[in-house]
């Protein structure tokens, strides 16, 4: 991108300039400008005369010359369009218009996949249940991991003192069954 100031402005020429009109406008600028021709203060004259030679080194080359009107149309495009921008209110900070941009709605592809696979999640589960039910298989039972045994000793000392011991019934999901242990049969 183009940092330093517009070479043709310095130059005072437009940017249709011929070579002939670059050379003859750094001359006169450049007795305007000199150290030892102008009535500017010294460093004034050496910054401003500086400046003048930097435009005449990079307009007077043909090649840095269309790299630069290259460069300059470049930052002209990109400030244009970064104009026709609308501007962010001051009350929105500026990661909400970043974001904003990354949202947006589904296409209608998108949503049939979406349908197409709850419609997959959906049917599997029902597909389950029902090859399930076939079988004759309980839909809820309690995993074969959870075995609560209560030693007898525990279940004294649980008793309250005064009372005589009470008789703790066991539900009937925990109690051990006759298929559960296959020692018994």
């Amino acid at each position: 991108m183009v940092t330093s100031p517009d070479y043709y402005a310095r130059l005072r020429i437009p940017s249709s300039a011929s070579d002939r009109d670059i050379r003859q406008a750094y001359r006169e600028l450049s007795k305007q400008y000199h150290p030892d021709t102008t009535t500017l203060p010294l460093p004034a004259a050496l910054q401003e005369f500086q400046k003048l030679q930097e435009a005449y080194a990079v307009l007077s080359d043909p090649e840095r010359r269309r790299l630069y009107d290259f460069q300059l149309e470049q930052h002209r495009w990109t400030t244009s369009r970064a104009a026709a921008l609308p501007n962010p209110s001051p009350r929105q900070p500026r990661v909400a218009t970043v974001t904003s941009d990354r949202e947006r709605t589904l296409s209608a592809g998108e949503i049939f996949a979406l349908f197409l696979l709850s419609l997959t999640v959906v049917g599997c589960l029902v597909l389950t249940i029902g090859l399930g039910l076939l079988r004759g298989e309980q839909l809820l039972q309690t995993p074969s991991w959870f075995q609560v045994t209560t030693p007898a000793a525990d279940v004294q000392a649980i008793a309250l003192p005064d009372s005589e011991p009470a008789a703790i019934e066991t539900p009937a999901l925990l109690a051990p069954t006759s298929n559960d242990n296959p020692a018994a049969s």
